[in-house]
């Protein structure tokens, strides 16, 4: 037996077993809810003094992301839903609703933004004009992946 079958094989039994399922989508919201937990300070009209807005970027966790996006299984299983109006109507995240007949946004895809912008934010704090707008902007997008989960 060929080592393709078998991750085939694996990934296919994987993608049966509800409680696999169930961990994956448990790990995927505790860590959604730590991040949103370290955002919380991060609000409109409030000011955050830079060493308190660095730690807050330093506390931001994508290990979970990673391992869920990186993994060969089809990511759908985890969650088939797409951001819609409805999802974000009391959330400030209309740039996940795509016009122009687009494909929605999938969870996947909303998983790997939250995750590029996470890691640029850690890798090139610096640099961003306005930090704390990208920490906003992470902050909804966490609460869209959660309301999707």
């Amino acid at each position: 037996m060929s080592a393709i079958k078998d991750i085939i094989d694996t990934v296919k039994d994987i993608s049966k077993d509800a409680v696999a399922r169930n961990n994956i989508r448990s790990e995927l919201k505790d860590e959604l809810k730590l991040n949103l937990d370290f955002l919380r300070e991060v609000k409109t009209g409030n000011t955050l003094k830079k060493g308190r807005m660095e730690q807050i970027i330093s506390n931001l966790e994508i290990a979970e992301l990673d391992a869920f996006l990186k993994c060969s299984f089809p990511k759908i299983i985890i969650c088939n839903k797409t951001v819609t109006e409805s999802i974000i109507k009391d959330i400030n995240a209309q740039k996940l609703l795509r016009s122009n007949n687009d494909n929605p946004v999938n969870f996947e895809e909303l998983c790997r933004r939250i995750r590029r912008m996470i890691r640029f934010i850690k890798k090139d704090y610096g640099a961003q004009k306005e930090p704390k707008r990208t920490l906003f902007y992470i902050k909804n997008y966490i609460r869209v992946a959660l309301k999707m989960l």
